[in-house]
Order: C-alpha cells, then structure tokens, then sequence
C-alpha cells in the first residue's frame, strides 16, 4: 500500500511539475526588425526582410518553418514558403532573413494603375510555425508595412528641327531633343548614340560629346546641330529647307544612363526610338 501511495504522490509531483512548468512559460514572439533595399534597376527590385523570432524560456525552441506573402496595394502579390529547421535557443533571439525580387514588368502587368506613383505601398505577412516544449507547435505571425520605390526610364521626343543656317553650299538645321526625368532623383546620360533618318536618307550617325544631367521631375532640351549637304541630297532636302515640304523622321540611338541613388552601382544601357514627320518652318 506504501508503495503505491508513494508511486501515487511521484505521479501527482511530476504532473504538478509539469503543470507549474507549463505556467511559467512563456509564448514566443516574433518581431519585424528592418528591410534592406538589396538591389533596383529599371526591371526589377530585391527587397531582405529580417524578422526576429524572440524565446522568452530557458527551453530551446525549434521553428520548423516559415511561410510569406507580400501584397501592393492590398492584393497579393508573391509569396513563398521556407522548409528549414531554425533552433532558438534559450533566452535568446534568432534572425530569419526573408528575400523577395520581382521585376517591374510583373509589376506593372498586375497593378498598372499603380505604377504612376513614384512609390508603391507594400504589406509582408509572415507566419512561423515554432515548437515549443510543454506548449506544442505554435503558428506565430507577424506583419510589417512599407513602400517601394518605382524608376522609371527617361522619355525622349522630338521638339522641332530648326533652320539655323540655309546655303546652297552648306546648310544647318538644328534638331531638338527633349529628354524627361519622370523621377524623384536625378539621373544622368553619357555616351549619347544616335543615328537620324530623314525620309529614309541618313542625314547624322554621331555622338554626342557631353553627357547631360535631368533633375528631378524635370526635363531638358538637347540641341544637335545637323549639317545639311545640299549637293549630295539634291532637290528633296531643297523643298524641305525652302519650301517647308512635310518628311518623316527616325532618330535611334542608346546611352550610358546613371542614378543619383545609392541602390543603383551599375550604369545601364537605354535605348531610345522616336519617329514621326515634321515641315520646317520657314525663316
């Protein structure tokens, strides 16, 4: 009878024990801790999330997962889902890293009406699954809200081609280029390549010797000095310069485009294309 009495009062203990410890313990937490702007260009962006998974215990506790989705504008948009183990030992606190890139055309393919913004607003939803001793497996979310920038490349147009010089033995035409800065940092052009046609007769393939520099939310006026061989093109460039005969045009060409962002180390290679027609205005 002792015996059982004793095996009785060792059972009641350990559950008392186990009951007490369950008490005491405390529930993990999980906190937003900063995101790093990793990489952005003109076709994509890389976002590092880093989240804090906090244990209050002595006990070690295991997470064995995590899964995450980002929403723009309140709508999902990525998500993802990590499968590794991560222990947090006793009183203390572990890092989980969260990487997102997406590119701007997936972007803009799903939130178009967005894309006018300089910015776009973001929400990341995580959710860890941690085991903790005594108290079992816990799902431990977590929330954290932002925006993220969005470049968009420079505009190119055609202002007008003015008459600045008419001779039979040479003439000069200057063509203006306005070039638009849509965003909220400055940006910079070297290495300017260009090739203009007119009614389908190359009249320039050059380069231009400066680079130019657009404020933000700003534009500029290049002016390109185009020299005219009368001889060489023969009665149509006549009727152009002289009798304000309509044409077509093509300009084409690339340059080297830099940011005034730290985010941006790389310079980029940016086409542009502009065609449409045009008469010259007569003097």
């Amino acid at each position: 009878m002792s015996r059982f009495l004793s095996l009785l009062g060792l059972i009641v203990l350990i559950s008392s024990c186990a009951a007490l410890q369950k008490l005491t313990l405390k529930e993990p937490d999980i906190q937003y801790q900063s995101v790093k702007l990793q990489s952005l260009d003109f076709n994509s962006v890389s976002l590092l999330f880093d989240f804090a998974v906090i244990n209050p215990n002595d006990l070690d506790l295991e997470a064995k997962g995590y899964n995450w989705n980002m929403s723009i504008g309140g709508r999902e948009f990525v998500s993802g889902l990590s499968e590794s183990p991560l222990t947090v030992n006793g009183k203390s606190t572990s890092i989980v890293q969260v990487p997102v890139r997406f590119g701007f055309k997936e972007l803009f393919d799903a939130f178009g009406d967005l894309l006018t913004n300089d910015s776009v607003p973001y929400e990341v939803n995580l959710n860890a699954d941690l085991d903790v001793p005594v108290l079992g497996m816990r799902s431990v979310p977590v929330v954290t809200k932002g925006y993220i920038p969005v470049p968009k490349v420079p505009t190119f147009a055609v202002d007008n081609f003015e008459l600045t010089k008419f001779s039979l033995a040479g003439s000069e035409v200057t063509l203006k280029v306005r070039v638009s800065n849509p965003n909220y940092f400055a940006i910079s052009m070297a290495n300017a390549a260009y090739l203009l046609k007119v009614n389908n007769e190359e009249w320039m393939n050059s380069r231009l010797a400066r680079s130019i520099e657009i404020m933000p939310k700003s534009d500029i006026v290049v002016s390109i000095p185009i020299e005219v061989n009368m001889q060489r093109w023969g009665t149509t460039v006549y009727r152009i310069l002289t009798r304000g005969e309509e044409f077509t045009y093509s300009l084409a060409g690339q340059g080297d485009l830099s940011v005034d962002l730290l985010q941006f180390t790389d310079v980029i290679r940016v086409p542009f294309a502009i065609d449409g027609t045009y008469k010259i205005q007569q003097p």
